[in-house]
C-alpha cells in the first residue's frame, strides 16, 4: 500500500500542477483534491480516505458532490 500511496502522491503533484479545466479549478480544495485522485488518478476510496485523513464515506460523498459540481458548473459554461 505504501507503494501506491507513494505513486499517488507523485501523480497528485503532477495533476495539480498542469493546466486542469476551468469547472475543475473552481471547485473548493476538498472536492477538487478528492476528484483529482479519485476520478483522475485511479485511487481507491480506502487510499484517498487515507491520503486526506478522513473516513471513507466523506471520500464517496465528496466525490458525488465534485461530480454534481462540475456538471452544473459545464452546463452554465455552456450557456
Amino acid at each position: 500500500m505504501l507503494t501506491t500511496l507513494i505513486y499517488i502522491e507523485q501523480r497528485w503533484n503532477f495533476a495539480s500542477t498542469n493546466t486542469f479545466p476551468e469547472s475543475h479549478n473552481r471547485l473548493p480544495q476538498h472536492y477538487r483534491e478528492v476528484l483529482i485522485l479519485v476520478v483522475v488518478l485511479g485511487a481507491s476510496c480506502e487510499e484517498t480516505a487515507s491520503l486526506c485523513n478522513c473516513a471513507v464515506g466523506t471520500v464517496k460523498s465528496r466525490v458525488i458532490r465534485a461530480r454534481q459540481l462540475v456538471k452544473e458548473a459545464l452546463g452554465a459554461d455552456a450557456l
